[in-house]
């Protein structure tokens, strides 16, 4: 094989790679599957390492969100085992792999096996804080919810308050990641009997959710079905509130949101405007 023919395989990749992804954050996920299938076969031929490991963790997440759970299992254990043997310099795919597997557990209600394969991924992870990536917190925010699941609300403070340390640096003090590692912080605070702490993180929660009327930051788009996974976990209350700005009130309406820690694209919508669900926390307390 030429390098010119080398380049064109590697731009062919990418192209359709792009196309996955673009597909996966439309919802349409036959199309997606279909892409990010060739990607795989691609990169899989010209030995492209890391395009590789990307291409079956996108795949894995497209089958997931279609429902095809035994597909997405086999095709994120792939993920572990290539990362595994062929790690880049800082090992940060396999951690990935890892952390994508255990969020299809926690999908599927298998907490104790999320739970262990989630604290590989973050225990990796957190080596590298100096270079983290906003793609950290989602395996973060993800064994925080094995943690509250579990009822281990030690160890799910201690990780939601460095998640929320973290995740103002690398998306923002107001970003939707960010409002939902101080909201777990405020779940944590109540658990433990700190109510003057949960009562502040409440009151500054509804301070970023006032100020962001003309539509909430949400890089990771993760918050929305995040919030609706802990609440199927009986662990948090999201259902729709009221909030007054200026005197007006407004209501949030809830809907559907089909995914979890990845690429959520359906908004609630009021008076005909797109906008972000705001929850509302309380613990359940058996």
């Amino acid at each position: 094989m030429t390098i010119d023919s080398e380049t064109s395989d590697e731009q062919s990749w990418a192209e359709i790679f792009g196309a996955g992804i673009a597909a996966l954050h439309g919802g349409n996920f036959k199309n997606a599957t279909k892409y990010l299938e060739a990607a795989v076969d691609i990169a899989g031929r010209l030995g492209l390492i890391e395009p590789l490991t990307d291409s079956l963790l996108a795949l894995g997440d497209a089958q997931r969100l279609s429902g095809q759970y035994q597909m997405a299992e086999e095709t994120f254990r792939n993920a572990i085992d290539f990362s595994f043997k062929h790690p880049e310099g800082k090992r940060i795919r396999y951690a990935f792999s890892l952390g994508a597997l255990g969020r299809l557990y926690i999908e599927l209600e298998r907490i104790d096996q999320a739970r262990d394969l989630l604290e590989m991924a973050v225990s990796m992870l957190r080596h590298h804080r100096a270079s983290a990536e906003p793609e950290f917190l989602t395996v973060f925010l993800a064994l925080i919810t094995c943690y509250l699941d579990q009822q281990d609300f030690e160890k799910a403070d201690k990780l939601s308050r460095y998640t929320y340390d973290l995740s103002k640096v690398l998306v923002g003090p107001a970003d939707a990641a960010t409002v939902m590692a101080m909201t777990m912080c405020a779940a944590c605070a109540e658990a433990l009997g700190k109510q003057r702490r949960a009562d502040i993180l409440h009151c500054q929660i509804r301070s970023i959710i006032q100020e962001q009327k003309k539509g909430a930051s949400d890089e990771l788009g993760i918050a929305a079905a995040m919030m609706r996974q802990l609440e199927r976990q009986r662990v948090v209350d999201t259902r729709p509130i009221v909030l007054s700005f200026d005197g007006e009130e407004e209501v949030v309406l809830d809907c559907d949101i089909t995914t979890f820690g990845g690429s959520s694209t359906k908004k609630t919508r009021k008076e005909g405007r797109a906008v972000e669900p705001k929850p509302r926390l309380r613990i359940v307390k058996d």
